[in-house]
Parts: structure tokens; sequence; C-alpha cells
């Protein structure tokens, strides 16, 4: 276009009205109306390319998207056409838009200002697939939610989490065998085990118990170590029970809760045990069962 073109004013940014009863979701699709003026007077005609470049400042070549719009009227010289950049450019940072008119660049950019009612969207970001973040550009979830340091709380009102919705997370898991398990004297014996799906840093509470044999002679000392530890662990057991009395078999039920602290993930452990006696009688284990419960850091 060999006349100079002059962009004189953006008169409106219009948000698009939403429907609230309507189905489908409000497009990022935005009404764009400007004036173009050809030396000093008002454009007539029919505009037939308009390219609309966004970037993240007033100068410099990073461009963050583009849109053409193709024969856009623009009787005495005001246009209006939509333009639709997506969701993801717009992260709550400053935007400018640089025009281009049938090739010819105008300048300078424009700003792009918020309306009232975005301005009560600040810090709140959508993206293209409809995840929400609240204080993050790039939320990766359906709701991704943000703090400043020391404060990453959520206020929910009562009853926010239904007991549906709860039943489904993983948190539990338990495992028993209905067997005799033969604790040998000096080697760790794994009686059973059991592992849990964690979905954040947190703490395992680890219960377990079991039915304990141990046999013993007049004179001598019969006793069982037992524990629970991560699975592969070397850690010595820490419970324990003696009996030391006139011969025959003694059966004692024991216990063990244990609290660990653990990484998001898969964790497994077992409850471990082992006889001792200066006879080398072994001991024994009737239905061991070990109980997992996934505890978060913060509620």
């Amino acid at each position: 276009m060999r006349n100079p073109l002059r962009f004189v004013a953006t008169l409106a940014m219009l948000v698009l009205a939403a429907n609230i009863a309507a189905a489908d979701p409000l497009s990022t699709a935005f009404t764009y109306q400007g004036r173009l003026e050809q030396n000093g007077q008002p454009y007539q005609g029919t505009i037939g390319s308009l390219r609309f470049l966004l970037y993240d400042s007033p100068s410099g070549s990073n461009t963050l998207a583009t849109f053409i719009a193709a024969n856009v009227p623009a009787p005495d010289g005001v246009f209006t056409t939509e333009i639709d950049f997506g969701a993801a450019v717009f992260d709550g940072q400053e935007r400018w838009v640089e025009i281009m008119v049938d090739g010819q660049t105008l300048s300078p950019r424009q700003r792009l200002s918020a309306t009232p009612y975005s301005l009560q969207t600040r810090g709140i970001t959508v993206d293209g697939a409809l995840n929400v973040g609240i204080g993050t550009g790039t939320p990766l979830g359906r709701l991704h939610v943000e703090g400043p340091a020391g404060d990453d709380s959520v206020m929910l009102p009562p009853a926010a989490i239904s007991a549906d919705e709860t039943l489904d997370e993983p948190g539990q898991a338990r495992t028993e065998t209905a067997q005799v398990v033969y604790l040998v004297n000096s080697d760790h014996t794994t009686m059973v085990n059991a592992s849990i799906y964690c979905p954040a840093n947190g703490f395992v509470l680890a219960m377990a118990e079991a039915e304990f044999v141990v046999g013993a002679q007049a004179g001598e000392m019969s006793e069982i170590h037992y524990d629970v530890r991560p699975f592969g662990s070397t850690t010595e057991p820490q419970r324990r029970f003696a009996i030391s009395m006139a011969a025959g078999n003694h059966r004692v039920r024991q216990s063990c809760i244990r609290v660990f602290p653990v990484e998001a993930g898969t964790q497994l452990f077992e409850f471990v045990g082992r006889g001792w006696n200066s006879f080398q009688a072994p001991g024994r284990a009737y239905n061991p069962e070990l109980t997992l419960v996934f505890l978060p850091t913060q509620y």
C-alpha cells in the first residue's frame, strides 16, 4: 500500500458476554476494534489482510502468537474483528499487539489492557486444556494451586470433598498370610511384606502382628526378635521378647507399630523376625499380618 497508514486509537477490546445457561464454555476469542487513517483521512474500503502479532514487550522480536483476519470492512476507517490467540499466552504478564495492514506494519505496538472483570482473575490462569492454575502460569492438573513460601493452604468449605471421592484415594494396604513361618537363629526372615502407593511425600503408618511360638528348655532362654522396616533394609529388629523357664512351648501374640517418612511413589515394607536361643530350636510365627496407611505431610 503506497499511501502511509496510521493507526489512530484502539476504541475497545470487548470481552464477549457469556450465557450462564449455555452448555459450551466461553471461547478464548475477543473483539478488537480500531480506527485506521490514510493520508490524514479515514481509510475507506475493505482491508485485505489484518495480521495481529502478540508480544511480551513493546519492542523486540519475541512473538508469542499470530492471528490473521481477511477481508475486514473498515467504513470511515473503523474496523472490528475477532482475534483468538488462545489461552496459554495469557499468564498474567503484560502483552502488546503489533498490527500489519496488507503487509505494512503499523507503529507503535498497542498494549492490551485489562477490563474491570478481568482484574478479578489476576493470579488465575486457564490453559488450552481448561486446566486452572492459581499462583502458577503452568497448571499441571485440572486445579493447580501454588502459594507464597510458608503459605500453600487451600481453604475449602465443610463437606467439600465427598466420601466417594476419598474412597478413590490410595491410602491403605494390608497383607496377611495364614501359615506358619519358621524363624531360624541369626537370619532375618520376612514373615510378610506389603506395598503401598503414596501420592505425595508424607508418612506411612505400619502396623503388624503375629502369634509367636518359642521353645524353652529348663535353664535356657529363648527370644524372638521382630520389627517392621523398608523392604531390603539391614536395620536390626528393635522389638524382642524373651522367655526363660521350664521346658515347654509358649505362644505369645505380639504387635508392632512404626511410622516412616516416605517420598511419593510405591513403597514396600516387610515384617521381619528371627529366633534366638542356645539350643538352636527355631521360633515360629503364626498368621503374620502387616497393614500400611499413608498419611500426607499436611492436611
